[in-house]
């Protein structure tokens, strides 16, 4: 296969790194889909111009959209979070898993939108950087369950809360590969996003 029309690189049995190309930069940022038995799902969505690499690792893999059970988001920093809607557009079956103290805000992105635009210098610059942050629908929320396990085929997830980052950050453990996909939970804090929001 060409390597240009690789957007899913293998990491473990079902795990596939995408890189969401952030600030049009390769290598920079990356999302995950995990697939199992013909259920998929992602892990982090990226920038809103990041969707089409998504879209082209369902293809190189021989899915379609609608098998896109769950997007994880790892937390609400708009490297990880802003694409998910219009990720959700494409798949329109998948549920978005966000931690409790997220989901405000991926109803309601008002605030971190405010937040955000202060750190990047403004609404213009936050958009050029990870387009406009759209709303999540109630229906397509879910919230993380820190207890219980999430199957995906014969996977099973464990979402682990993983505060350090940010107050509302989590990690993802496949217990059948032991691979843990981490996001930004090795990262630094960012206690202005914190304060402000009052996660």
């Amino acid at each position: 296969m060409n390597q240009e029309n690789v957007n899913a690189i293998q990491i473990e049995e079902g795990i596939y790194l995408i890189d969401t190309h952030m600030g049009n930069k390769q290598g920079a940022t990356a999302a995950y889909l995990i697939e199992s038995e013909s259920a998929v799902a992602f892990f982090d969505s990226g920038a809103s111009y990041s969707v089409p690499y998504f879209l082209k690792a369902l293809e190189q893999l021989n899915y379609k959209p609608e098998q896109v059970q769950y997007i994880f988001v790892s937390h609400v920093h708009l490297d990880h979070f802003a694409g998910t809607a219009y990720l959700l557009k494409h798949c329109v079956n998948a549920k978005v898993i966000a931690h409790p103290r997220a989901l405000s805000h991926c109803e309601n992105p008002e605030k971190l939108i405010q937040a955000s635009a202060a750190i990047y210098g403004g609404i213009d610059a936050l958009e050029e950087a990870f387009g406009i942050l759209l709303p999540i629908s109630p229906e397509h929320l879910i919230t993380a369950d820190f207890e219980n396990d999430i199957v995906l085929g014969t996977k099973k997830l464990k979402l682990l809360d993983s505060q350090g980052h940010a107050l509302h950050h989590y990690v993802l453990f496949d217990r059948e590969t032991r691979t843990v996909l981490a996001a930004d939970s090795f990262g630094l804090s960012y206690f202005f996003l914190q304060f402000f929001l009052q996660y």
